[in-house]
C-alpha cells in the first residue's frame, strides 16, 4: 500500500501552534505530512528550521513524505520574464536540496497556467520555457535523489498532451507526473457555465479540450497524486465524496500506476472548515477503494 500524506495551511499558524497540530495529526492516525511550500520555505531560510521540523514531526510519530514547491505567476516554470527566471530556477533547485535534507523523495513543481500578467503569450513560447526550466533542474533532481513531478491543472500548458510531451522528451527517471484529481475533474467535461478551465483556455484564445480520460493517458508516469473533490466548475478542494468525482474509478486506476510512490490528501481544511480528524478519517475510507 502506498503511503498517504496530508496537507495543511501552515502559514495560518505560529510555530507553537504548529507543534500542537503535528501532534494532533499523529494522534488521529496520520503517518505522513506534506512538506508544503510554506514548510519548504522555512527549511530554505536556515538549517535551524530544518532541525526543528525534523524533531517536531518525529515527536508526533510521523514523517514528511512528499513536497510541493512554491508556485504562482513568478514562480512557475513557464515564467516569460527573463530577468526573474534565474532566481526562479535557483529557488526550485534549493527546494530540491531541501527535500533531500528532509528525506522527501518527490517534489511537485507547477509548470504554470499562463496569466494575464504575462501579456499576450503563445502556448508554444511558454511550453518551451517549461522545457528550459526542466533542463536546468533535472540534473539537480538526480543529484538530490528527488523526482520532479509536473502537475496537470486546467490549461493547455498542463493538459495530458503537454505533460506527456515533456516526459517523452526527457525520458528521465527523475521526471514524473503529479496527478491532481480535482484539476482533472475540472477538465473532464463542459460544466455548462464559465469555470476555471474555460477562463484559462480563453487567455490563449483556444477552445477547451475537454478530456475525461486524462488519468488513463498519464497513468504510466504518475509518481505522486493530489486527491480532493469539487463540483466540476472551480477548484474547491473539498473532501472526497462531497463532489462529482467517481472515486471508485479513480482509486482503481491509481492502484495500477506502476511508478506511484505516494497519495496526498490535498483537501484544504482552513478554507472549508474541515477538522483534522475528519480529513484523516475520510482518507482512511478512501484508501479502502485502492485495490
Amino acid at each position: 500500500m502506498v503511503p498517504v500524506t496530508h496537507v495543511f495551511e501552515w502559514a495560518e499558524y505560529s510555530e507553537k501552534a504548529r507543534k500542537g497540530l503535528f501532534r494532533e495529526f499523529g494522534q488521529v492516525g496520520a503517518k505522513h505530512l506534506v512538506l508544503t511550500g510554506q514548510l519548504l520555505g522555512l527549511v530554505m531560510q536556515k538549517n535551524a528550521h530544518a532541525v526543528a521540523l525534523k524533531q517536531e514531526i518525529a515527536d508526533a510519530g510521523m514523517s514528511f513524505n512528499d513536497g510541493h514547491a512554491l508556485f504562482g505567476v513568478h514562480d512557475d516554470l513557464c515564467l516569460p520574464f527573463e530577468e526573474y527566471r534565474p532566481m526562479m530556477i535557483s529557488r526550485h533547485s534549493l527546494a530540491l536540496e531541501a527535500c533531500a535534507l528532509m528525506e522527501v523523495k518527490t517534489l511537485t513543481i507547477h509548470v504554470g497556467n499562463g496569466n494575464a500578467a504575462y501579456g499576450e503569450r503563445s502556448v508554444e513560447e511558454l511550453h518551451l520555457n517549461v522545457r528550459r526550466g526542466l533542463e536546468a533542474l533535472l540534473p539537480v533532481a538526480e543529484r538530490c535523489g528527488v523526482v520532479i513531478c509536473i502537475e496537470n491543472i486546467w490549461s493547455p500548458l498542463n493538459d495530458s498532451a503537454a505533460l506527456l510531451d515533456h516526459i517523452e522528451y526527457f525520458n528521465s527517471p527523475w521526471l514524473g507526473i503529479c496527478y491532481d484529481a480535482g484539476h482533472a475533474n475540472l477538465m473532464a467535461r463542459d460544466p455548462g457555465v464559465e469555470g476555471a478551465a474555460s477562463k484559462q483556455w480563453a487567455y490563449f484564445k483556444k477552445p477547451v479540450q475537454w478530456d475525461d480520460k486524462l488519468l488513463e493517458k498519464i497513468l504510466p508516469h504518475v509518481v505522486n497524486c493530489h486527491l480532493h473533490d469539487n463540483l466540476g466548475v472551480v477548484d474547491d478542494h473539498i473532501l472526497p465524496f462531497q463532489g462529482t468525482i467517481n472515486w471508485e474509478r479513480e482509486m482503481s486506476l491509481l492502484a495500477k500506476a506502476p511508478r506511484l510512490q505516494v497519495i496526498q490528501n490535498e483537501v484544504l481544511p482552513m478554507r472549508k472548515g474541515v477538522s483534522i480528524t475528519d480529513m484523516v478519517s475520510s482518507f482512511d475510507d478512501l484508501m479502502k477503494l485502492y485495490k
